[in-house]
């Protein structure tokens, strides 16, 4: 059975105007070990011939058959295949791939070798058979025309094909150099079937072993010289070796991406732009996204470690039992009155923070602030950590520090809330400004800080009053206090005074006893002097006699609203936090704690359920704001598939080079994408340099979005779909050409 056989093949060519013969009525027969000369004059039908039996051109007439097979039903897959398996091409026009060095060329016809290092040791072995062995780190456009013939000739007799075909391979050489080739041709072609297209059967006579004749784009003669040694054997089958494509893609993406180092260049920049487009699209929108995705209505501060806890009767626990819990459950911290530290301190009152009142409002619109109390695990940037429960380290984003500073000098020495004078002795600053702030205090400011604040906004009752305490006439600061069966409670009235009085309101529903503070046993006078000590002394209002304002007044020392309230608080307030070690030691003591008769939850697991308005507007915000992200995710792709096409042109004629030597397909176009993805390693690396960087400014601090570790993942996740996707078009239009017209530049 002959190797290659052509019955009656026919090919023609149609441009719009016209329809040209190529070839006509071709028999032949071809079988290893031959050396078939093809000769002709120009025009006559050889090259097209010789297109036709690699594949590289259809034919509308006859059949090809290889090796029996036939192949008239083979599609643009099925003759990748083909050349892959059977044919090594050598061109007159070279077709090496300039900007791959002489060894890489070669290499491209090694990808069967799993091992790199053997493969480079047969690259090399052929490169010194071919006399290029000083040559073999030079590029492809540094060598002279003999040299890369010789370079086509290793490559071809690299792939090992049973099939060498060579279409005027000496053309361009001088006749010394076409001697050599021709010889070396005729040496590696032993047990091979070797096809040459020549216009002069002299340079090849010699070695020859038939002649074929092509006149008029037909068969004119074909002529036996020397009977054929042909070697017997069946043709190696490398095509099913799949486990060697994901290597051999990326050997070659690697190749393809430092071939062309300013081509590579410039796809780095463009793909850098992608991706600084993607982060500027997470920055300014990804805050209004960021509660569609994640649920922010939860009910308490997320610490690690935090359980809440309350007893299912509902009484209230005693500092007693709080520390038997976390002696029998292995707490490592406890606090008794937690209120304070699930507060949003953004919802209250604050002034002095700084003069620069602009900055106080940004302050209070977009930073919330959270109790804290664990000083270990935070270490302020300016100032000290906080000592006496007065005193508090405020944390804030870093734009913040044009507001309190960089020295300790110039942070602001106090600020006010309602219930509760706080000395900043501290400040440290974060970077995103999205996340939760917080005032650091002791645990005891922690605890006066919670029962006053708790008090202010729950304390009120149908009994009503107020209370009010100054430091001086000109700076002063408000307490409230609600009298509720003869306890102080903290109120939310919010009248300003500059002196210190108890008073009762006129439409107040008063008690005719009151357990209030007193001087002993006497009431205050009109000097007003604040009463100093809780002595129990009941007094009747009526008994009053100063007045301020029409209302009938005490006087009150301000420091005894934290006494009254707190000793409130631990006759009332239910609930309690117990800190462990890490979030899955508190998860295993639920179960614990729930035998031993108390409601139990971490504090990351408890959250507040949306309402349908709510849930009806993060429905429409996201439809919103998906639609707009998809709008600039396809205006981003369509920049870089523009912006690239000219660069991905440039591998065109390297891309039709491979597809020629049969080089596989899916290797090729997946060296393609993998190219394009290493053009993203320096936007991988300088995405969050420079996001680090513009953080640090004021425009970058309050406006963009920080990125964490997630966020960075999700904006590279979107740059590897759109290059992917990018670089999926691009492939499928470099791959709509048959290989022929690819390596003429498209042209017919």
């Amino acid at each position: 059975m002959a190797l290659l056989q052509l019955k009656d093949i026919g090919k023609i060519y149609v441009s719009d105007s016209t329809v040209a013969v190529g070839i006509r009525g071709v028999n032949l027969s071809f079988d290893r070990g031959e050396f078939v000369a093809i000769t002709g004059q120009s025009g006559s039908g050889k090259s097209t011939l010789l297109n036709v039996i690699s594949g590289m051109d259809s034919y509308e007439e006859g059949e090809l058959y290889i090796e029996g097979e036939q192949t008239s039903h083979y599609t643009q897959a099925d003759w990748e295949k083909y050349r892959e398996k059977y044919i090594s091409f050598i061109f007159q026009e070279y077709n090496i791939i300039d900007s791959f060095t002489v060894l890489e060329n070669v290499e491209l016809s090694l990808m069967h070798i799993t091992n790199p290092k053997l493969r480079r040791e047969r690259a090399m072995e052929l490169i010194r058979r071919v006399g290029l062995e000083n040559h073999a780190r030079h590029k492809g456009s540094h060598l002279s025309g003999g040299q890369k013939q010789r370079t086509v000739i290793a490559r071809a007799l690299a792939k090992d094909s049973p099939i060498i075909l060579a279409d005027e391979p000496t053309g361009n050489l001088d006749s010394e150099t076409s001697k050599e080739i021709i010889a070396l041709l005729k040496e590696v072609s032993k047990d091979k079937l070797l096809i040459v297209v020549t216009h002069n059967f002299d340079e090849v006579a010699e070695h020859a072993t038939r002649e074929i004749r092509v006149f008029d784009h037909a068969v004119a003669s074909d002529r036996e010289i020397v009977t054929k040694n042909a070697a017997e054997g069946e043709i190696a089958d490398t095509t099913d070796a799949k486990h060697n494509t994901v290597r051999n893609s990326l050997a070659l993406g690697l190749i393809m991406f430092k071939s062309k180092p300013r081509l590579s260049l410039f796809m780095c920049v463009l793909v850098l732009l992608a991706g600084a487009g993607l982060f500027m699209l997470f920055g300014s929108f990804w805050e209004e996204i960021k509660p569609i995705i994640y649920d922010q209505h939860y009910m308490f501060a997320k610490n690690p470690g935090r359980v809440i806890i309350v007893k299912n009767d509902g009484s209230v626990m005693t500092d007693e039992e709080l520390s038997e819990v976390a002696l029998k459950t292995g707490a490592v911290d406890t606090v008794r009155i937690d209120y304070a530290m699930d507060l949003f301190m953004d919802d209250y009152y604050w002034e002095n923070f700084t003069q620069n009142y602009a900055e106080i409002n940004y302050l209070n619109e977009r930073i919330t602030l959270n109790v804290r109390y664990d000083l270990d695990n935070v270490k302020p940037d300016v100032g000290r950590l906080p000592q006496q429960k007065d005193e508090v380290l405020i944390r804030v984003p870093y734009y913040m520090r044009s507001v309190f500073g960089t020295d300790t000098v110039k942070i602001p020495e106090t600020t006010y809330d309602r219930v509760i004078k706080l000395k900043i002795v501290g400040v440290d600053y974060y970077y995103d400004k999205d996340a939760k702030g917080a005032f650091y205090m002791t645990k005891e400011g922690l605890l006066e800080f919670s029962s006053l604040v708790l008090n202010m906004k729950y304390g009120r009752t149908d009994n009503i009053s107020g209370l009010y305490a100054a430091s001086d006439e000109t700076e002063y600061f408000s307490y409230y206090a609600v009298i509720a069966e003869g306890i102080p409670v903290i109120g939310d009235e919010n009248v300003a005074s500059n002196r210190p009085v108890f008073y009762t309101g006129e439409d107040a529903a008063v008690p005719e006893k009151l357990t209030i503070c007193g001087y002993s046993d006497s009431k205050s006078d009109e000097s007003g002097a604040p009463l100093k000590e809780w002595t129990g002394v009941t007094i009747d209002m009526d008994d009053c006699d100063v007045v301020y304002g029409g209302t009938k007044s005490l006087h009150v020392n301000a420091d005894l609203v934290s006494e009254w309230v707190e000793e409130r608080l631990h006759l009332t307030y239910r609930q309690a936090s117990l800190f462990y070690s890490s979030d899955a030691k508190a998860k295993k003591q639920i179960d614990v704690l729930q035998d031993m008769g108390y409601m139990a939850a971490l504090s990351s697991d408890v959250y507040k359920v949306n309402n349908q308005f709510e849930i009806i507007e993060i429905l429409i915000m996201g439809v919103v704001y998906g639609i707009m992200w998809a709008f600039i995710l396809t205006f981003i792709a369509l920049f870089l598939q523009i912006c690239t096409k000219k660069s991905m042109d440039a591998f065109k004629p390297d891309i039709a080079i491979m597809r020629s030597m049969g080089i596989r397909v899916t290797e090729i176009k997946a060296a393609i994408r993998i190219r394009m993805i290493m053009c993203m390693l320096p936007a991988v690396i300088i995405i969050p340099i420079a996001a680090t960087i513009l953080y640090r400014t004021e425009w970058g601090g309050k406006n963009l979005s920080y990125a964490r570790l997630p966020e960075y993942i999700i904006i590279y996740i979107l740059l590897f779909v759109i290059v992917n996707k990018v670089s999926k078009i691009h492939v499928k239009r470099l791959f709509s050409e048959n290989v022929r017209k690819a390596l003429k530049g498209g042209e017919e």
